[in-house]
């Protein structure tokens, strides 16, 4: 019985299988078909071989390494500025006798130690050797 049932199973499978096989059938020729001279199937190798094409974008590539390379050698400069602006400024008490000698011992008065305004500014130019 278990006989039968896997002559049965690979009847089926290769019935299939022989009806599936189409490998050494011609395509039929459709408008799709491309058709090309000598000539123009050695350009068309020649230009979708892909050896050529990634040779192609290796020249690319280069092309733009070469650019970024000489973009670093042109000349850099850089700036930077700052603009502060204090409202409150922090006041200390200074005793003033140390100061002013006809002032009596003692006496303090508050002192503002800062700018209400501060600007700074800078640039750089490195040179590149």
């Amino acid at each position: 019985m278990h006989f039968k049932w896997k002559l049965v199973a690979l009847a089926g499978t290769m019935l299939h299988a022989f009806t599936c096989a189409h490998a050494q059938q011609q395509p039929a020729v459709t408008s799709e078909t491309l058709r090309f001279s000598v000539q123009d199937a050695i350009s068309y190798a020649l230009t979708h071989q892909y050896a050529i094409r990634n040779a192609k974008m290796d020249e690319l590539n280069q092309l733009a390494v070469n650019r970024e390379v000489s973009g670093l050698a042109l000349p850099q400069v850089s700036g930077t500025g700052l603009f502060q602006h204090n409202p409150i400024l922090q006041k200390q008490l200074v005793d003033i006798s140390n100061f002013d000698p006809s002032a009596p011992k003692g006496t303090t008065v508050p002192i503002a130690f800062g700018l209400a305004y501060n600007v700074l500014g800078g640039g750089c130019q490195p040179d590149i050797v």
